[in-house]
This record gives structure tokens, C-alpha cells and sequence, in this order.
């Protein structure tokens, strides 16, 4: 019985311990399990954080934008009020204070001529708006390349792009936008120091100014058609009165002199029925170029009607006027008109009337001087006379 005992408490022992290393392992791989499950779990709350955290940045951004893109609207409906290109520059200059961090913005406008790289004006958006005639040799090549490739220009600081265009001494970044409706470029626009997450909306904006140029050049050629004769560059009538009787206004508050030439073409009917209305035309237009060589800038010169004209001379007395008429009627007596196959010459009469001696409204001494018009016509024609 001892030796049974003994064998019987050693495969008690020897079962023992298979339980204690079988419940060992199985603890150890329901721990495992269970570590893996928590593992998992930490890790979808880690991923769920990060996507959380994600999707926010990614709402705060679209809502950044969404406030850009509404400030960039607002800023576009108040340039659309305006009607020069000067105040349209000080809505945005304020704007641009307001809403952009950059050290210089500059905007250079091309004239409407074959010549596409000739520059009207240059607009520097400061603490105010500066106006210039030249852009400078600095944004020269950065100008020519934008004209060239019709592309935006970023040009990062120290980058070798920077290097090219002479812009390695700007402190940031400098960009260059060409503003264009369709293939035509209206102007260039030049960021110094711009911040790289405002460059989608320096773009957004580029596209707006480009719309709001473009509308302004058709209002001033809308605007000139309403005041300038087509043909001869010289003002329609009605303009014309409206100035003159701001002038005689100004004319009664100094005690100013003030006086009108009504000039008329010598047998122009005759002119037209041997060359032609084409002739004609290019008549009146040489003859307008003429007037204006022999007149200052602040003279008025309009096309009255038909082949006849009127100018205002203001601060001159009658026979300062009566001087002027008979220099216009000598250059125009003695300038070969070329007009086609055509080579023509022209005679013109000149009735003088002045301001407060003949009249005191534009009415009056525009009848004046067309009585001194009549006189020069029936006297012989080709000859300046004097009202009253």
C-alpha cells in the first residue's frame, strides 16, 4: 500500500501541475485576448480622436474659407458701385488692408492698343493709393514673363525662380497675377510678402478686379460715345453747352472774360458733291486736328453741327479771340487735306462774340456770333468778324 500511496500523491502532483501550466497558458492567452480587445479599442478611440480632430480642422477651414470667400464678395459689390478706376482702388486698398497680410500690392493696367505690354498706369496700394506712369525696372521681367505665359507667378523666397526675376532681396514671397477676361490681359497685379494661405484667395480676388476693370473701360467708352463726336474727337454739342455755361458761371463769379467762335466751312456742300462724303468726313476731321493745334488745352472745342464747329475761349477778351480765329483760319487756308486719292484745300469763316459785352447766357452769345458768322459769309467769306 505505501508503494500505491506514494505513486497515486506523485500523479496527483504531476496532474496538479499539468492544471497549473494548462490554466497558466490559458490565462496567459485570455490576458493576450483581452489586451489585444483593450489594444483595439484604444486604438479605435485614438483613430476615432484623430478623425474627429480632422474632420473639425477640415470644418474650421471650410468655414475660413467660406468667411474669405463672403468678405471677397462683399469687397467685389462695393468696387461695383464705383465708376473710375481711382476710388475702385481705395475700396480695395481698404479692404485689402483689412482682410490680407502683405507688404506691397501693386497693379499695373495695360492700354487698349496692339501693343499689348504697353502700361497706362501703375496703382500702388499703400496706407493710400499712389498713381504712376512707370512700373519699374524691379517687376520688369516678373511683367514680361505673367504677359508671356499667362499664368500666375509664385515665386518663393531665396527659390532660384526669385533669383531670375530679381526679386532675391524680397524678404517673402513675392506673386505675380495676370487679370484677364479670356485670352486679353487687362492688367498685372504684384504681391510682395504675401502669405501662402491667402494665395487661393489673392487668385479669387485677381478674377473679381479683372471683371470690374473690364466693366469700367465699357462705361467710359459708353460715357465718351455721350459726350465726344465719333468722327472728329470733338465735343457733342449738348456736352458742350453744359461746359460753357459752367464756364460763363465761373466767368460771372471772378469778372472774367469769356468768348465763342462759331467756325463754319467755306462751300463744304460743294466739297462733298465733287470728292464725295468719305472726303467729307476726312475734311472735318483735319480741320478739328487744326483747331486743336491753335488752341490751349482749356479751350472747348465742339462739333456744333455739320461743318460747323464752336470753342470756347475762357479768360480771353474779343480781340485776343479775334487773334486766335484768324490763326485758326490761316492754318487751316494753307494745309493740304489728303483724304484718300483726294488732296484738297479748305477755306473757313469765323464769327466772333464775347462774354459780358455780347451776352450773358451761352444762348445769347452763340447767336451773336453766328449774326458775325452770317456777316463774314455774305462779306466774302474765308475772314474772322467781330459781334456787335
Amino acid at each position: 500500500m505505501g508503494g500505491v500511496e506514494t505513486l497515486l500523491f506523485v500523479g496527483f502532483i504531476c496532474g496538479l501541475w499539468f492544471f497549473i501550466v494548462l490554466g497558466k497558458r490559458f490565462l496567459r492567452r485570455e490576458l493576450i485576448k483581452e489586451e489585444r480587445i483593450l489594444d483595439a479599442q484604444v486604438s479605435l478611440k485614438k483613430k476615432s480622436e484623430v478623425k474627429l480632430k480632422f474632420l473639425k480642422d477640415k470644418k474650421r477651414c471650410i468655414e475660413k474659407k467660406l468667411i474669405d470667400v463672403s468678405k471677397i464678395y462683399t469687397v467685389t459689390k462695393d468696387m461695383s458701385f464705383n465708376v473710375r478706376l481711382e476710388s475702385l482702388f481705395n475700396a480695395l486698398n481698404e479692404f485689402m488692408r483689412d482682410n490680407f497680410r502683405f507688404r506691397k500690392f501693386i497693379l499695373a493696367t495695360l492700354k487698349d492698343k496692339t501693343d499689348a505690354d504697353e502700361i497706362e498706369k501703375v496703382y500702388v496700394l499703400e496706407d493710400k493709393v499712389n498713381v504712376q506712369d512707370n512700373l519699374g525696372e524691379r517687376y520688369r521681367v516678373a511683367f514680361d514673363f505673367v504677359l508671356r505665359s499667362k499664368a500666375p507667378l509664385l515665386a518663393e523666397k531665396n527659390s532660384d525662380l526669385s533669383k531670375r526675376l530679381g526679386m532675391n532681396e524680397t524678404p517673402g514671397d513675392f506673386l505675380a497675377i495676370p487679370l484677364s477676361i479670356g485670352q486679353e490681359i487687362l492688367a498685372v497685379v504684384f504681391v510682395e510678402e504675401a502669405r501662402k494661405e491667402n494665395y487661393e484667395d489673392f487668385l479669387i480676388l485677381a478674377s473679381q478686379i479683372a471683371l470690374q476693370i473690364r466693366k469700367l473701360d465699357l462705361f467710359e467708352k459708353v460715357e465718351r460715345l455721350s459726350l465726344i463726336d465719333g468722327l472728329t474727337g470733338a465735343f457733342l454739342r449738348r456736352h458742350f453747352l453744359e461746359l460753357a455755361n459752367e464756364e460763363i458761371e465761373r466767368s460771372k463769379t471772378y469778372r472774367m472774360n469769356l468768348s465763342i467762335l462759331l467756325v463754319d466751312v467755306d462751300y463744304f456742300k460743294k466739297q462733298n458733291d465733287r470728292f464725295g462724303h468719305l472726303v467729307g468726313d476726312a475734311v472735318l476731321k483735319a480741320m478739328t486736328e487744326l483747331i486743336k493745334k491753335n488752341v490751349r488745352e482749356i479751350d472747348l472745342v465742339s462739333r456744333y453741327g455739320g461743318e460747323e464747329f464752336c470753342i470756347m475761349l475762357p479768360e480771353t477778351k474779343k480781340e485776343n479771340a479775334r487773334v486766335i480765329g484768324e490763326r485758326i483760319r490761316h492754318a487751316i487756308e494753307n494745309h493740304d487735306i489728303e483724304a484718300y486719292d483726294e488732296t484738297t484745300r479748305i477755306t473757313v469763316s469765323i464769327g466772333v462774340s464775347s462774354y459780358p459785352a455780347d451776352g450773358r447766357t451761352s444762348d445769347d452769345l452763340i447767336e451773336k456770333a453766328d449774326i458775325a458768322l452770317y456777316h463774314a459769309k455774305h462779306e466774302g467769306r474765308n475772314q474772322v468778324r467781330l459781334a456787335g
